[in-house]
């Protein structure tokens, strides 16, 4: 009976040679059975390592959106991640999550603003379906000013 608190270790140990008797009593069966019990070994230890992994949460960006009923479109205010995070797919989940939530309240599109020169973001939302629609220069005080693409994903 398996128990709920045993490791993916402890169940490789527990079932070990639990087809031993297809293999004969050789020494070659056995070299291959300590080879496959060493494999067992690494792979329950790296399950072990991955799940720790995964069960230590931790904030690696953020987003944020809103409705805006009046265009009937979902605006992405932002999705910031930390640069050793980027390239892991989060940011086409964070879309894709924001596509479901506008369709499920019958919007027409996804919108957002990116800097011009941020060239990398701009080829990333290009990839999942935006579109430029148009540019915006924002003053924002302090002699600061946001020289922006609006970029637009209709949903169908």
């Amino acid at each position: 009976m398996q128990h709920e608190d045993e490791t993916p270790h402890e169940l490789g140990a527990a079932t070990h040679g639990a087809d031993i008797h297809d293999q004969g009593d050789t020494v070659a069966g056995r070299v291959n059975d300590d080879v496959e019990s060493d494999r067992d070994d690494e792979l329950a230890h790296d399950t072990e390592d991955f799940a720790r992994t995964a069960a230590v949460p931790r904030i690696v960006g953020y987003t944020g959106g809103h409705v805006e009923t009046d265009t009937n479109r979902f605006f992405i205010s932002k999705i910031y991640l930390l640069k050793e995070h980027r390239g892991e797919g989060l940011c086409s989940a964070t879309i894709r999550f924001y596509e479901r939530l506008a369709r499920e309240r019958g919007l027409d599109a996804l919108y957002l603003t990116v800097n011009k020169r941020n060239e990398m973001a701009i080829r990333a939302y290009k990839a999942k379906g935006f579109e430029v629609i148009d540019a915006a220069e924002t003053d924002i005080g302090d002699g600061y000013i946001m020289d922006d693409y609006i970029m637009e994903k209709k949903l169908q």
